[in-house]
Parts: C-alpha cells; sequence; structure tokens
C-alpha cells in the first residue's frame, strides 16, 4: 500500500481557517470538520493550523498585517476611518485599511499645529468615505483609474480636482498613477473690474457703501476693518478655531496675535501652510484703523478682533456691490485687490509678494491672481502712491 503524506495548507488556506475560525460573524464560521473537507486535509490539521497562526500572530506583526490585508478580500469593511480623542489629549487612529492608518499616524507626526491636522484629515477622510461608498465600499488598494472616472463624472467641475486628491489620498494604487490630476484642477477666478483704470475709486465706493449697509455701530466699524486690513495686507480671513489669519486673530495673544501699542501696533499672523508673517509695512490709514478699533470697543488681552461672523461680512459686501451693479466680490477676493493695488502703485512684484501676508515665490502670486509686469524698486516713493488709493 502506498502512503501519502498529508498535505500542507497555503498561507492563504491558513487565513482562511483563522477567519472563519475566529472572525467571520457566527452565522458564517466553519466547524473543523467543514474546513477539512473544503481544503481535503483532516480536522487534526485545521486544529493545528489554527493554532500557529494563533501564537504567531502575537510575535509577528509583520504576518498579522498581511492577513489584514487578506481579510478586506473577505468581508465588507464597516468604515473607512476613524478618529478618536482619548481622555489624556492623545489620538488613536483606526481604518480596516492598514495604509490609512499608516497615513493618519504619520501625517499626525509631523505637523505643528494638531488641532489644524486632525480637521483636515477628517474632511479629506469624510469626502473619500463618502467616494468609497458610492464605489459599493470597494477596498480602494483595489480601486482604477475606471472608478477615479466614474466619480469625476458625478463631480462638478469646481470640484474633479478635489474628488482626485481624496482619492489618491486613501488608494496605494491610484498614488501610483503619474499625472492623476493633470487638468482637473479649474482656473483661478478672475476679477475684470479689478483691472479697470477707476477700480481704487470703485473699491472706495463698495467700502462705504458696505458701511451703509451695516445694521449697527460696532457691525459699520467691523466691516470697514475687515475690508481695510484684507485690502492693506493681504490676510486671508483664516479660520478662528485655528487661531488663523483675521477671524484668529487675538488680542495679545494666540497663534495670531495683535497688540497696540501706543498709537502703533505689532501683528503677527499665523496663515496656511503655518507660515508666519508680520505686518510691517502699514499705511497711515491702517495703522488708525486698528488702533481705534480697539481702543472703542476696549478690546483686551484674549479677546477676538472681530466678532461678525464671515457669513455675514460676505453678505455685506455682495449686498454692496449689487447696489453699485459690479460683479461680486468675496472677502478673499481683497487678498488679489491687495497685491494689485501694490503692483499699481509701481511696487515690482518680487517685492510685492514679501510684503506682510504676501506668497513665498512669485509664481504662485503670477498663476493664481494677476498677470504682472516687473516695475521698478524704491519702495518709500511707491508706498506714498499705495496710501494715496485709500
Amino acid at each position: 500500500m502506498r502512503l501519502v503524506a498529508p498535505r500542507k495548507l497555503s498561507q492563504e488556506e491558513v487565513f482562511e481557517v483563522y477567519y472563519y475560525t475566529r472572525e467571520a460573524p457566527v452565522s458564517e464560521r466553519k466547524h473543523n470538520r467543514e474546513l477539512g473537507r473544503q481544503f481535503h486535509v483532516n480536522q487534526t490539521t485545521i486544529s493545528r493550523a489554527y493554532t500557529k497562526i494563533s501564537d504567531e500572530f502575537g510575535t509577528n506583526p509583520q504576518l498579522y498585517d498581511e492577513y489584514l490585508k487578506w481579510k478586506l478580500t473577505k468581508q465588507e469593511a464597516p468604515y473607512l476611518f476613524n478618529i478618536k480623542k482619548n481622555p489624556d489629549g492623545s489620538y488613536t487612529f483606526e481604518s480596516p485599511y492598514p495604509w490609512i492608518v499608516d497615513y493618519m499616524k504619520r501625517r499626525f507626526s509631523r505637523a505643528k499645529n494638531k488641532q489644524k491636522v486632525i480637521e483636515s484629515m477628517k474632511q479629506h477622510l469624510w469626502n473619500a468615505e463618502a467616494i468609497w461608498k458610492k464605489l459599493g465600499k470597494k477596498n480602494p488598494a483595489n480601486w482604477k483609474e475606471n472608478d477615479l472616472y466614474t466619480i469625476l463624472a458625478q463631480t462638478s467641475e469646481g470640484s474633479k480636482y478635489s474628488a482626485a486628491i481624496d482619492m489618491r489620498m486613501v488608494s496605494p494604487a491610484l498614488k501610483s498613477i503619474d499625472d492623476l490630476t493633470t487638468g482637473l484642477k479649474s482656473e483661478p477666478r478672475t476679477l475684470g473690474i479689478m483691472l479697470l483704470p477707476n477700480f481704487p475709486d470703485l473699491f472706495r465706493q463698495i467700502v462705504e457703501t458696505c458701511k451703509q449697509i451695516a445694521k449697527t455701530e460696532r457691525e459699520r466699524d467691523e466691516i470697514n476693518l475687515i475690508l481695510t486690513v484684507k485690502s492693506q495686507t493681504g490676510m486671508r480671513t483664516g479660520k478662528r478655531r485655528f487661531e488663523q489669519a483675521l477671524w484668529g486673530t487675538k488680542i495679545a495673544e494666540g497663534r495670531s496675535s495683535l497688540e497696540v501699542v501706543g498709537d502703533d501696533f505689532a501683528w503677527q499672523v499665523y496663515e496656511k501652510k503655518e507660515e508666519i508673517w508680520n505686518i510691517s509695512w502699514k499705511t497711515r490709514k491702517l495703522t488708525e484703523t486698528v488702533v481705534d478699533f480697539v481702543r472703542k470697543y476696549q478690546l483686551k488681552k484674549g479677546d477676538w478682533l472681530v466678532s461678525m461672523h464671515e457669513d455675514r461680512a460676505n453678505d455685506i459686501l455682495h449686498e454692496a456691490c449689487d447696489q453699485l451693479n459690479v460683479s461680486r466680490l468675496n472677502l478673499h477676493d481683497c487678498r488679489k485687490i491687495y497685491v494689485s493695488f501694490l503692483v499699481r502703485s509701481g511696487i515690482p512684484l518680487e517685492k510685492a509678494i514679501r510684503l506682510n501676508v504676501g506668497w513665498k515665490d512669485i509664481g504662485t502670486a503670477n498663476k493664481h491672481y494677476l498677470v504682472f509686469e516687473a516695475l521698478w524698486s524704491g519702495l518709500e516713493e511707491q508706498k506714498q502712491k499705495f496710501e494715496r488709493m485709500f
């Protein structure tokens, strides 16, 4: 009689034994006898395989990671990600997909502003999770270009680039594709009226109309402060919860900190990409507006500079533009207005992008805001021209 050696289970078969013995839903679990028939081995082989793999998982994290990846092919993941804040202030990052956990941990560890990066990750991952659900909760590791095109077909033009970025973030397969986002980013909004010769006069009219629309004295003073600061410093609107830019500015404390000293002020501004800028190139009107506002409303250390909601400020600006029968401006447009006024004053773009809250390189300003010409230097003379525009 010829003896046949017992068959050895493959790693994938051992994973399947462990899964159907230990982790599958109760209704789907299988007995050793059933698994033995499935793999054509006896029950003892199944039992030994389960015991051995259970022990190895405790000493071999890499093997367990391989099992987790395999398990994704056997069951539908219940969620894409989860971020938990622990009682001690630390965070726990969870996902059925190990590479998403690695991404969250890596990005969190590199960030200086932990709260901001948590909020940013959540927003991107919420978007990615919505896409994941639209794709039938398909494992992101198996996403193909066709899946990207499926989502882009359902996405508005202005959001296609963001959707591609969110998909690439959670999908190793898409991340490996070169030029994935080419042609998806929409062109920046252009402001034709900003190029008119009389635009400085028009902008002054817009500001005055905003002050007339304001319902209270405090609202009138705040909208004047907001438009003056943004159009003369390039400051972004920002986020209060991150202590970022104008809306995140506090008196004498915080990341964005404003301190009035005599008839002057010192203002350090925390901006996007964790940049720090100082408002040091000031017009007389800017200085007087800021100092008078802080004193009039007796703002003290720890107070927010601006109390008006961002939506209300934009509504006032929109209404003013409507009354003057011109294209609607948004608060962020004041950043474009700022650099356009600098260039109108004769300040070369190379210097303009370094003043107050500018840009790290000339290419960014040139690409996203206006087409500038190289002009002469000599800031003091041009500063006087800049001041006269207000």
